[in-house]
């Protein structure tokens, strides 16, 4: 079984971090995977080729002419038994040009909720998901708003658990001290995209009503982004300072997470987020916001305190947490085992496999 994945880009992203995961399980259940993007190279091709997955980048544009043409050499050479499209681009690419692209088994893959692409990926959005052989859904909320109801199947996204643990006391000392946190410090942070649908700017916010009153309060923000210039005068507009840190690019998150005290993702919109379950994982309580996707990976579990995505929902939130270590204990090792129970990468791999070999059987 040959599956050539066909992704936008490698940058640093929910969807890219759950292919490199997914792709070391598939290899286990004898899915030979092939990597091509759109373009590149982006900030996780190194590590895809580390992994043995080294990519076909096919441009250094997303706009460039020769996409068709040099996605259509590559999937003759490598004649796959299926071609798996992630994200809007790479799913109207290998939708609309099925035929001349010589697809014969197409699998799409929805990694958000549909309906909430901006610029200008929604004239692309409003002609995907409709000319697959299957559509995999990221979550039960992204799969009631496809197009079609036929051949939809929800595959959640899933994290190894085993590198997504609880730290031990004397790794959680180590990165904390590397980025300057107090033992006694009380950490919110998250880790994703600095985007606009992030809402990272109220976690500052929420932070600042509480600073005079926790003076222990920190805020650890890990990613890059657009908004990053924004959140840094925010942050110093706010009188936060030092309180915030801000770590940019980084490729390994699990140590990060397990420096902070509590996760926090007021998102305006989410799929399945990839980021708030590793932080499950490694056994961290959860602030976010109160969406189907969020909602569906609590489930019934309780694990989760969800929320308005404004600052004053987002502070009372934070201030109770801050205020109960018990609470805090209490809500991770919840979140913890919600994820081993639901939410496991080695499991998402067996669907999928079982779908690959559906679609050639046919």
């Amino acid at each position: 079984m040959r599956v050539l994945h066909v992704i936008d880009s490698l940058r640093l992203g929910g969807a890219q971090t759950y292919l490199l995961s997914l792709l070391r399980e598939l290899g286990r259940l004898d899915v030979d995977c092939a990597v091509a993007a759109l373009w590149g190279p982006q900030s996780l091709s190194s590590a895809f080729a580390e992994a043995g997955f080294a990519p076909r980048e096919l441009a250094r544009s997303r706009f460039d002419a020769r996409l068709v043409p040099r996605l259509r050499a590559h999937i003759r050479r490598l004649r796959p038994d299926v071609v798996h499209a992630h994200l809007i681009p790479s799913v109207f690419l290998t939708e609309n040009f099925r035929n001349g692209l010589g697809i014969e088994r197409l699998v799409t893959h929805v990694h958000a909720t549909p309906g909430r692409a901006r610029g200008y990926q929604r004239p692309l959005e409003r002609r995907c998901f409709r000319n697959a052989d299957l559509v995999v859904a990221c979550s039960r909320a992204a799969a009631a708003r496809l197009p079609r109801a036929d051949r939809v199947e929800v595959v959640v996204n899933g994290v190894d658990a085993d590198r997504f643990r609880p730290p031990t006391a004397v790794e959680r000392a180590a990165v904390r001290r590397h980025w300057g946190i107090a033992d006694e410090a009380i950490v919110v942070g998250t880790v994703g995209r600095l985007a606009p649908v992030k809402n990272q700017h109220l976690i500052l916010q929420a932070a600042a009503r509480l600073a005079a009153a926790e003076p222990r309060l920190r805020v650890l923000l890990v990613g890059e982004g657009p908004c990053a210039a924004g959140l840094r005068a925010e942050a110093h507009a706010l009188g936060l300072g030092e309180r915030v840190i801000f770590t940019g690019l980084q490729r390994d998150v699990a140590p990060l997470l397990g420096a902070m005290d509590i996760f926090m993702l007021p998102s305006a919109h989410e799929g399945l987020p990839l980021g708030l379950i590793e932080a499950m994982a490694c056994a961290r309580p959860v602030i976010a916001s109160r969406l189907p996707g969020i909602e569906e990976v609590d489930g019934d579990s309780g694990s989760l305190v969800l929320v308005q995505p404004e600052p004053d929902d987002l502070a009372q939130a934070l201030g109770e947490l801050i205020q109960s270590e018990a609470a805090r204990s209490r809500r991770g090792e919840a979140a913890r085992r919600r994820v081993q129970a639901a939410f496991s990468v080695a499991s998402s791999a067996r669907r999928l496999a079982s779908c690959y070999r559906d679609l050639r059987a046919a």
